[in-house]
């Protein structure tokens, strides 16, 4: 360590150990609760100035650090994102998110048990060069920026959750591109090819591989890529949020929509052909009793109903309940 006392210039090599991250965390940023955990760090730092302002702009120096066992406040949860505004854009989505954010409360997706990250420090920003957590229900990868003066972020994350969280989600959960068909329109009352545009995104296997896998061990997760721009403290900052695919993946999935949505457009050609051998077959069975007519025609009927039904269960087994067939 050594300290310039005329021109009030500090340069430090620090590291601490078993650290309450929340103090640390509230002292540097002014986040109160929205870190705790054990945390270890190094940094090699240098500062200029009296004053906590002048000390931030001058502020140069990496640092390095890993938190064990710990919880995220309300920014770090699965919940904040669902604020997202491209979420909140859609009023069939805003009306749910209240209620899906009530379901995952219980679920705890801010708890971690093991984040690590190595940030860079110049002209008041801190440079996040990358920040992984792992924990049982969710796991990230962070980079971006944020400004030590007024906590305007510009970040990326990228993430898996649990399955048991993904199947708590709602709408926001179908309009993943697993569950989409690109032609269809349900009770959303928006076009789907729209919805897979505008809430999916693809990137490189590579990418995907950077977020670090849930602490379980548990492979079926889904991704998903979140963008913050503006104070991080509003919910306001929380621009978008997009399910997430590798290109190969996202390519197979949209070919296979392909084929589902050519056999719902032949639905009200089937259905019709259909019905035409009920009518006959019913036609045909006049000659016999008015029971065995009712029979046929009530046994061609569902047989109608049941084939319908298997076509697009098929074709969009998560939209069956939502697409009539009468």
């Amino acid at each position: 360590l050594s300290y310039n006392l005329q021109y009030l210039r500090l340069q430090t090599k620090l590291k601490g150990q078993n650290l309450n991250a929340n103090s640390v965390v509230t002292a540097f940023m002014g986040l109160k609760d929205q870190m705790n955990g054990n945390l270890n760090f190094n940094a090699n730092i240098t500062m200029s100035g009296a004053e906590y302002k002048q000390q931030m702009q001058t502020l140069r120096g990496t640092a390095s650090f890993i938190i064990l066992d710990g919880q995220m406040g309300s920014l770090g949860k699965f919940e904040h994102f669902l604020y997202a505004q491209n979420l909140l854009s859609q009023k069939f989505v805003k009306t749910t998110i209240g209620s899906i954010a009530s379901n995952l409360a219980p679920k705890n997706t801010g708890k971690f048990v093991k984040m690590n990250g190595d940030i860079g420090f110049s002209n008041g920003w801190a440079q996040i060069v990358q920040l992984a957590s792992s924990g049982p229900n969710m796991s990230l990868y962070i980079t971006g920026k944020l400004n030590l003066l007024n906590n305007y972020a510009n970040i990326d994350i990228l993430g898996n959750i649990s399955r048991e969280v993904a199947n708590s989600l709602g709408v926001v959960g179908d309009m993943s591109l697993e569950k989409l068909t690109s032609t269809f329109t349900t009770k959303f009352g928006t076009t789907l090819n729209k919805m897979v545009s505008g809430y999916n995104v693809t990137t490189s296997k590579e990418n995907i591989k950077k977020i670090p896998a849930l602490s379980t061990g548990v492979s079926d997760t889904k991704s998903f890529k979140v963008k913050i721009d503006g104070n991080i403290e509003s919910l306001s900052a929380v621009k978008s949020f997009m399910w997430l695919m590798n290109e190969a993946e996202a390519e197979a999935k949209k070919k296979e929509l392909i084929q589902n949505s050519a056999i719902l457009n032949n639905l009200p050609t089937l259905k019709e052909k259909l019905l035409n051998q009920s009518s006959e077959a019913t036609s045909s069975a006049t000659a016999g009793s008015s029971s065995t007519a009712t029979t046929t025609k009530e046994e061609l009927k569902n047989e109608v109903k049941n084939q319908v039904q298997t076509q697009i269960r098929n074709a969009l087994p998560n939209f069956l309940d939502n697409i009539g067939t009468e």
